[in-house]
């Protein structure tokens, strides 16, 4: 008897655990096409999701069993579903930061510039630089050298700094090139030309080389801004279906930048980053632990390679120790 009774209790224990309640999903997305990347799997008509995973990828029938009172249910009405998708190789805190630049690619005239300057002067802190990008003189109907004059007039108390389309030249203002210094007797560095006037006075138009005169003098981003050009990357980011970036080479304040965001439940996408940096600053990154993964939140963010700027030796750590391969 002893026996059927100890029997009885097995069943009686497994009987249970197949009927206990399964945690309801966070998120159904149902009636889709799922393109699952899983040659074993290809296609599905729902998804379920718990605590940020999967636990059902199958049928509607599987995905709506999950279903809870707090359940959020979204209705896919036939569309296509894809795995979130991996940038390889991007600029994280660039993207943010060229979202909050003046955009000037496909103006039509340097007066069109000028009014977009002088908008953004009105709202601008005095002494805050005004940054803009992808000017090309040769979409204008003048397609000579604009002189510094009406940016100046537009925005007197703010330095302004302008890069053209290819990156090859800057337009300042007498606010940037007083920041910097340039006067009549500022040679021209090598590998660059400063644009003059008939008097030989910069006239506001830096070309290659020319351009670290003033760039140089563009000040670190304040960490407020910082903080909010990581979230419009971040929500741009998702906006075009990434949800991982492989940001190569993000310097040691963008990382704690990045790492202040994810501690705060702020930063959605996931990164895996390449610290940037010379080889003094990357190591003394190192021996205090940065690049050990374990220290970050591996769901969200991931700080393993490095690249060090300046040289062409890789860099590498294993266990914490710096690895030096051959130069490439």
């Amino acid at each position: 008897m002893r026996r059927y009774s100890g029997l009885f209790s097995l069943l009686f224990a497994v009987g249970c655990q197949a009927t206990e309640p399964v945690p309801p999903a966070d998120l159904i997305v149902h009636n889709t096409l799922v393109y699952t990347g899983n040659d074993a799997q290809p296609k599905a008509e729902a998804v379920a999701v718990r605590g940020g995973r999967f636990i059902v990828v199958g049928s509607n029938v599987d995905a709506l069993k999950v279903r809870g009172p707090n359940t959020r249910v979204i209705d896919g009405a036939g569309r296509a579903v894809l795995p979130g998708l991996q940038d390889a190789h991007g600029h994280f805190t660039n993207l943010g930061e060229s979202l909050q630049l003046l955009k000037l690619r496909g103006t039509t005239s340097f007066d069109q510039i000028v009014e977009m300057v002088r908008a953004r002067a009105a709202t601008a802190r005095p002494g805050e630089w005004i940054l803009g990008r992808s000017w090309d003189q040769n979409d204008w109907d003048d397609k000579a050298w604009p002189t510094h004059d009406q940016l100046t007039a537009a925005a007197p108390n703010n330095p302004v700094y302008l890069t053209r389309v290819d990156g090859h030249a800057a337009m300042v203002n007498k606010a940037a090139m007083a920041a910097a210094g340039l006067s009549r007797s500022t040679r021209d560095p090598d590998g660059g030309r400063l644009i003059r006037d008939a008097a030989g006075t910069p006239s506001g138009v830096l070309i290659d080389q020319a351009q670290s005169l003033v760039g140089r003098k563009i000040p670190d981003t304040p960490a407020a801004q910082l903080d909010q050009q990581i979230l419009l990357a971040d929500a741009e980011a998702r906006r075009l279906g990434l949800t991982m970036v492989h940001d190569a080479g993000a310097s040691v304040r963008e990382v704690e930048a990045y790492k202040r965001l994810i501690d705060r439940g702020k930063l959605k996408t996931q990164l895996y980053v390449m610290l940037a940096g010379s080889l003094e600053t990357l190591k003394a990154e190192f021996k205090k632990g940065r690049s050990v993964p374990a220290m970050l939140d591996r769901d969200v963010m991931t700080v393993e390679p490095a690249r060090i700027l300046g040289t062409s030796v890789l860099l590498t750590v294993i266990g914490g120790e710096i690895v030096y391969e051959r130069p490439r």
